[in-house]
């Protein structure tokens, strides 16, 4: 919270104010918690900002004794994420993302956006089930989780104890359990997170630390894989039962190194890599039995910690993986002789903590841990998508269409009016007619074409203004307002 001093001619007096608090509480201006600075602008005594966790708060009457202090951090986007999860379905742009000081975050669109927090607090992992959207999880510190069961709409707290400040967890979306960390050589077991609060301790020496990475199998039923920060891998078999088959599969890997994920290949459980977000050791490995043996596919990376890795799902040679410095790939992994390479375009050398990708259409997430949620088509097929800033309006009134398109290149648009076809990614089209209109999307010279039938509708206009008489009064109908009719009582 922040705390100002009040000045009295040239001396410091020695008293001290309360005049914030970090959400607003007790009766106090909001000014987000962990303040870093707060600088006087050059040769003046009454503006000041302050930066925080919370981004840069300003202050005109910094003199006073309880100044006033505005938030200014509109379009500053340095959210620190420490997660990510994806609705399942296709070309949905529905994200969740867990960070740092500031909440869970839900998306609803693509492109750089305002976002609306679904749980406060810190955030951290969450997920979405990928066959049942409609429960949604997400975290705040520790072994404290909200449920949604609707959508993402309401959230209920469920909290049981242990677990690591921000906690590693993964949900098993075809048996409806969650795996998370508890305490040392020690897992928990969500068994109900749709429906209630019953969670199991689960011993497991084996892991010889604290679990700090939790994988499910996509492709055997109840096997998980953990990670520990001692720098052991563990396979446990039937984990949803009280005496799983729990099996170190950690020969041959750093030890006491921090294991920061387990990647499994979809369709190969005897495929695996695992990473390390330690200094001063080889942080990429790959086991192709299954974890009895593991190369160290390290190949030219730098040494900076590796938190995260990620198989095309089309090709299992080809892997992203997420890093101190961005998200870096490889086309073939090759032992000590493996290539990597910077793949950042459009992202910045900034630590990069989770990737997910969608299996629906292979779409994958980032979770920046400075710069915000990036997203990428980099593994999908041309596919068209679109959307509108809005399909109802008036004559001569301009429509924004975004291109939401997956590995498109070239754009064709027919607005269904007989005009040109616009060849602009983003274009804006105007209807001289009233009536509903099919808008069609062609991207790559007719590698995917989208047609929305009867998407758009355009209003005649009328007059300015137009009085109806009324029972009682009158009313003014401007369609000029908003771009759309709106009715004031007059």
């Amino acid at each position: 919270m922040l705390v100002v001093s009040i000045f009295c001619e040239y001396r410091w007096c020695g008293t001290w104010s309360q005049v914030s608090h970090w959400y607003g509480g007790f009766s106090l201006q909001n000014v987000h918690a962990d303040q870093h600075n707060i600088v006087f602008q050059n040769g003046s005594s009454s503006v000041a900002y302050v930066v925080n966790d919370g981004g840069v708060y300003r202050s005109t009457n910094a003199y006073v004794a309880v100044p006033t202090i505005v938030d200014k951090s509109s379009s500053y986007r340095t959210a620190q994420f420490y997660a990510c999860a994806m609705h399942p379905t296709a070309l949905t742009p529905y994200y969740l993302a867990g960070s740092q000081d500031n909440g869970t975050h839900k998306f609803v669109a693509t492109g750089i956006q305002a976002t609306t927090q679904a749980t406060g607090g810190d955030g951290a992992f969450c997920h979405i089930d990928q066959n049942q959207p409609q429960f949604q999880f997400t975290q705040y510190v520790y072994n404290d989780y909200y449920r949604s069961s609707d959508g993402g709409n309401t959230w209920t707290n469920v909290v049981t104890a242990g677990g690591s400040f921000i906690n590693p967890s993964d949900y098993d979306d075809a048996n409806n359990k969650m795996y998370a960390a508890s305490t040392t050589n020690q897992f928990v077991r969500w068994d109900d997170p749709q429906t209630g609060g019953t969670f199991v301790t689960v011993a497991a020496a084996a892991l010889n630390g604290w679990v700090s990475a939790v994988k499910v199998s996509p492709n055997t039923a109840n096997k998980v894989f953990f990670g520990s920060d001692n720098g052991r891998v563990v396979r446990v078999e039937n984990a949803h039962t009280g005496a799983p088959t729990i099996t170190n599969i950690s020969t041959g890997l750093p030890a006491g190194a921090y294991v920061s994920c387990v990647e499994v290949e979809t369709g190969n459980d005897n495929h695996l890599l695992v990473t390390f977000s330690s200094y001063g050791v080889n942080s990429v490995w790959e086991s192709t039995n299954g974890g009895t043996s593991w190369t160290s596919v390290e190949g030219n990376l730098p040494d900076m910690p590796i938190r995260w890795a990620l198989f095309n799902p089309n090709n299992n040679d080809q892997v992203l993986l997420a890093t101190e410095l961005g998200v870096w790939s490889t086309d073939n992994l090759n032992a000590g002789a493996t290539v990597w390479g910077a793949t950042n375009s459009g992202l910045a050398n900034v630590r990069v903590d989770m990737l997910q990708l969608r299996q629906s259409d292979t779409y994958v997430i980032a979770a920046t841990h400075g710069r915000g949620l990036y997203a990428s088509d980099l593994f999908t097929s041309a596919t068209a998508n679109f959307h509108s800033d809005i399909q109802l309006s008036y004559i001569n009134k301009s429509i924004q269409f975004i291109s939401d398109s997956y590995q498109a290149t070239t754009w064709s648009w027919n607005f269904g009016d007989g005009t040109p076809a616009s060849t602009l990614e983003n274009p804006t089209h105007s209807y001289a007619v009233a009536g509903k209109y099919n808008v069609t999307l062609t991207i790559n010279g007719g590698a995917s074409v989208l047609t929305k039938n009867l998407y758009i509708h355009i209003l005649p206009n009328r007059g300015t203004p137009y009085v109806v008489a009324s029972d009682g009064g009158t009313f003014e109908i401007n369609p000029n307002d908003f771009g759309a009719q709106s009715i004031r009582e007059m």
